[in-house]
């Protein structure tokens, strides 16, 4: 299908870092230590997203791939295909008309693929309350059954907590391009269940460092770090 589809199509240009100075953040600012690659697209398993810079860009690709498709005897099912704009900071979305076979493909402002939020405003904050709300939602399931049993040890508590809930808002999380806010509101989320399953009142004045040593577990910027350096080795050539 490749071969049907030319080489020359609109696409996005991305930097990526090959050195292996992962924190010495100097050399992560040298302007020549990146690559640059243009990216057509993108596979979302059995599913396809398409970047381009303009909207005429776009309808040129959207031409392109239906004509493949059609080639194969395929066709593009324009009610499950959309569109989304993320304009530039401080600028407001280009009013865009993007159709195949004379039908137009919706415009969306957000969406979600395999439990992540992609949004017009290219930011993890979305994604991140979304996943925490979720992790509420299965701390609440488990709440009397488990965190609140008092013929289970606090230590399987955490382990749970660490395996079930936490596990919700940090799938993935090592792909995120994070602000101190969304480190911010992790960190609550983690504190708050923690003091709850320790028993530990706002009264007591135990600080969040004290509660992360009485649980045993890292903090949510630790873990994330964590990932991140797990991905880096993993993705580097023996």
């Amino acid at each position: 299908m490749f071969n049907k589809i030319q080489l020359d199509l609109p696409s996005i240009n991305m930097c990526y870092r090959l050195d292996d100075g992962l924190f010495n953040f100097t050399r992560i600012r040298a302007k020549t230590r990146t690559s640059a690659i243009s990216v057509h697209e993108m596979q979302y398993a059995d599913d396809n997203a398409t970047p381009s810079r303009t909207a005429d860009g776009l309808q040129r690709t959207a031409d392109l791939y239906n004509t493949a498709y059609e080639r194969f005897g395929m066709q593009v099912n324009t009610l499950n295909t959309k569109t989304l704009i993320q304009p530039a900071p401080g600028q407001n979305s280009p009013l865009t008309n993007i159709s195949i076979n004379g039908r137009s493909l919706e415009e969306v402002e957000h969406f979600t693929y395999l439990g992540s939020i992609l949004s017009k405003i290219p930011t993890c904050e979305r994604d991140v309350e979304n996943r925490i709300g979720a992790a509420h939602s299965a701390f609440g399931r488990l709440h009397q059954r488990l965190f609140f049993n008092h013929a289970l040890t606090t230590h399987t508590k955490i382990m749970v907590f660490r395996v079930i809930v936490l596990s919700a808002p940090l799938y993935a999380c090592e792909t995120w391009t994070l602000y101190r806010r969304d480190f911010k509101h992790l960190e609550c989320f983690q504190q708050s269940k923690l003091r709850q399953i320790l028993n530990i009142q706002w009264e007591d004045h135990v600080t969040n460092s004290e509660v992360i040593h009485c649980a045993s577990l890292p903090s949510v910027e630790a873990i994330i770090l964590r990932h991140r350096l797990r991905g880096r080795c993993g993705s580097r050539p023996a």
